[in-house]
């Protein structure tokens, strides 16, 4: 289960009962990171406001994508890709 606890002016973001990295929060949302393995066998209602990084060694299967945005919306769930590449113009051997 994906807890979201607020005590006073902290906060806490929990899935199965493992706390992970919160990297900010407003006053209707809460942004934190964790990787995909936390998310294995989670079920039930994401928490309305939070928002997840989510990050996996193997780009989730895709060696592309290592990084997705997870949120829920009134529309329902969102997932937004996440894609870093190299900058090639700028690699190399500087004279």
């Amino acid at each position: 289960m994906i807890k979201v606890k607020i005590d006073g002016g902290d906060s806490f973001v929990e899935i199965g009962g493992k706390e992970v990295e919160i990297l900010d929060c407003w006053d209707e949302s809460t942004l934190a990171q964790c990787d995909l393995s936390d998310l294995a066998g989670e079920s039930g209602p994401f928490p309305e406001g939070l928002q997840l990084e989510v990050h996996s060694e193997d780009g989730f299967g895709t060696y592309f994508f290592h990084e997705l945005l997870l949120s829920y919306h009134l529309a329902g769930a969102a997932l937004d890709f996440r894609c870093h590449t190299p900058n090639k113009y700028w690699e190399g051997l500087s004279a």
